[in-house]
Order: structure tokens, then C-alpha cells, then sequence
């Protein structure tokens, strides 16, 4: 490879991408404005910062990023807005491209498979998962921040040159627009609006 001036098609050993370094968290702690996160070739989370932490409902960050994304029904139902339309063909394609780079990974083998056998993501997977990779820097993707709301978030995506494989990612939220006025609870009535106080009437003279 160094001969042709080629980067390898694939890792050269089994561990690639599966052990990064500490100092990572130093780093992704320095980014603010931003949510940072490092995991390894099979989806594992390494290290975050703490946006990262704040995304999710009451701070319980997922063990396997990819696994959450594509198995979690929480995060399908309520937090990766437009799940089946949105997310699972974005995601699914990588999973897909990971597992054939490392075939030897039992992780990624049972992963895969347990895609498949879910109910829901795999008809999605056998229909998607042989596409082209979609990613591209500035990908736009709904999701509900536990803290913000509803909103869109914009990521960036980095493999790491000392872990083939393991990637950071950077993520962007934004808001959604804030309703007009305040809702009222469904089953409720609205209250009604206090009439205005008339003015005092001019004293006849």
C-alpha cells in the first residue's frame, strides 16, 4: 500500500479503531457550543462531553451509540424524530459498511443480526442497508434534546488517524421556533382572558 501511495481498504489488524486514548476526553471536554463524542469501530461510546450527556433523558448516555440509534424503542418513538423516514436510512448503511470492513468482529456480527431480527429496523435494514453510505458534513436530522425540546441537529463526522474506525463526532442543535402563546393542557379548557377594566367615567361637572 505504502508503495501504490494507498491507504489500506480495511484495518490491518483485528483491535483497529477499538482502542483510543484517554487524552480524548480531555479534548472533547474542551469543546463548548458544541456536543462532542469519540466511539470506536463498533459503535461502542468511548468518551463525551457534557452537551453530549445533557441530550438524553435524565443524563443516561447509551453504552453503544449505533446500537441506540437503530434498537433503542425510546429513542425510535420519542427522541429521533421521524425514526423510520430519517434516521434508519442514515444510519443503517454505516453499520452495514462497518460489518463488512470487519468481518471478524463478533460484535458487529450480533449487532447486525440483531438488526435483523427486530420487527421494526429490519425489513428497514434488508431495504436500505446495501445503499451507499449517505453521510455528508452538515447532514440535517430531526431530534428531541431532553432538555431543549424538538429541534434539528447538524453533525460533523472525523475517523481518528491513530484508530482507523473510531470516530468523533460533532453535533449542533437547534431549537425549534417557541409556540406563539402558552398551550393549554389537552382535556382542558382554556382560560378565558380577563376582560379589561373600564376606565373611570369623566365626573360631570
Amino acid at each position: 500500500m505504502l508503495t501504490r501511495k494507498e491507504n489500506p481498504p480495511g484495518p490491518l489488524h483485528g483491535t483497529a479503531g477499538m482502542s483510543v486514548s484517554g487524552l480524548w476526553q480531555r479534548a472533547v471536554d474542551h469543546f463548548t457550543g458544541a456536543v462532542a463524542y469519540v466511539m470506536d469501530a463498533e459503535g461502542n461510546l468511548i468518551v463525551h462531553n457534557e452537551e453530549f450527556r445533557r441530550l438524553f433523558p435524565g443524563g443516561q448516555v447509551p453504552t453503544n451509540v449505533l446500537r441506540w440509534l437503530l434498537l433503542d424503542p425510546t429513542a425510535r418513538d420519542e427522541i429521533l424524530m421521524h425514526w423510520k423516514d430519517t434516521w434508519a436510512p442514515a444510519v443503517m448503511p454505516h453499520l452495514r459498511h462497518a460489518a463488512e470492513l470487519r468481518p471478524d468482529s463478533p460484535g458487529l456480527a450480533r449487532f447486525q443480526q440483531d438488526v435483523l431480527d427486530d420487527p421494526v429496523a429490519g425489513p428497514i435494514y434488508r431495504a436500505c442497508a446495501t445503499t451507499p453510505v449517505p453521510y455528508y458534513d452538515g447532514e440535517e436530522l430531526p431530534f428531541r434534546h431532553a432538555v431543549h425540546g424538538p429541534g434539528r441537529i447538524v453533525s460533523c463526522l472525523a475517523e481518528l488517524l491513530t484508530a482507523p474506525g473510531a470516530r468523533i463526532m460533532l453535533i449542533f442543535f437547534t431549537p425549534d421556533a417557541e409556540p406563539a402563546g402558552p398551550l393549554s393542557t389537552p382535556g382542558t379548557p382554556a382560560t378565558p382572558a380577563t376582560p379589561a377594566t373600564p376606565a373611570n367615567p369623566a365626573t360631570p361637572h
